[in-house]
C-alpha cells in the first residue's frame, strides 16, 4: 500500500473525517471503484515512498471515463491509484487549508477559497492567502494577501479559533495539517472537516 492511503487509513483509525477512498492497482479495480462512485471521481498517484509530483486526474462522467481509461492507465503506469469522490463536495467547500498549530496557541495557515484541487493551490500566488499569529493575541494575527471575500475569511478565522481544540484532541500540534473547511457535513464522518495529509 501507497504512503498517501496509509496516511488516510490512519486518520480514518484516528476519528478524523476523509472522503471516501478506495486503492485500485489495475483496470478491473479502477472500473469497478469508478462505478461505485458515479464516475464522479479523483485519481492520485501513490506509492511506498512519498513523491511530490505523482499524477492526478478528474474525471466527471462515465463518458468521460471511458474516453480516458487507456490514457489514465499509462499515465499512472508504476503506481497505484487512490479514488475519492471529494469532487462531488466542491461547490460547498469554503477554503482547502494547510495549517501549523502550536500548544502555545501559534500558527501558521496557508489557504484558498478558490474551487481549485489542493495541489494547485500554490501555483497562483494571487488564490494563496496567510494568516498566522497567536490565537491568546487577536491584535498580532496578521493576513498576507487581503484579496478575499470578507465572508469567506471570517468562516476560516473562526475554524482556525476552533481547530486549537481539535489540534488538542487528535494529538496533531507541531504537525502540518491539510484539509478542506465546507459549508455543511460531509465525508464518511459526516462533519464539515475533510482531512487530506498529516506530517
Amino acid at each position: 500500500m501507497g504512503v498517501k492511503y496509509n496516511t488516510i487509513i490512519e486518520m480514518q483509525r484516528n476519528g478524523l473525517n476523509t472522503h471516501q477512498n478506495i486503492l485500485c492497482k489495475n483496470y478491473n479495480e479502477l472500473t469497478e471503484a469508478a462505478r461505485k462512485m458515479g464516475y464522479n471521481i479523483t485519481i492520485r498517484g501513490d506509492s511506498r515512498v512519498k513523491i511530490s509530483c505523482a499524477p492526478f486526474e478528474i474525471i466527471k462522467s462515465k463518458k468521460d471515463f471511458d474516453r480516458r481509461i487507456d490514457e489514465v492507465l499509462t499515465k499512472f503506469n508504476g503506481y497505484e491509484m487512490l479514488i475519492s469522490n471529494g469532487i462531488l463536495c466542491d461547490l460547498d467547500m469554503i477554503a482547502n487549508i494547510a495549517i501549523k498549530m502550536q500548544r502555545d496557541t501559534s500558527f501558521y495557515a496557508e489557504f484558498s477559497c478558490e474551487l481549485i484541487p489542493f495541489r494547485n493551490m500554490y501555483k497562483n500566488s494571487k488564490l494563496l492567502h496567510r494568516l498566522y499569529g497567536e490565537l491568546t493575541d487577536k491584535s498580532g494575527i496578521r493576513l498576507e494577501n487581503r484579496s478575499i471575500k470578507t465572508s469567506y475569511l471570517t468562516q476560516v478565522k473562526e475554524f482556525i479559533n476552533h481547530f486549537y481544540v481539535i489540534a488538542d484532541e487528535y494529538n496533531i500540534f507541531n504537525k502540518n495539517v491539510e484539509l478542506s473547511l465546507y459549508n455543511k457535513n460531509v465525508g464518511v464522518r459526516n462533519k464539515n472537516t475533510v482531512y487530506w495529509e498529516i506530517y
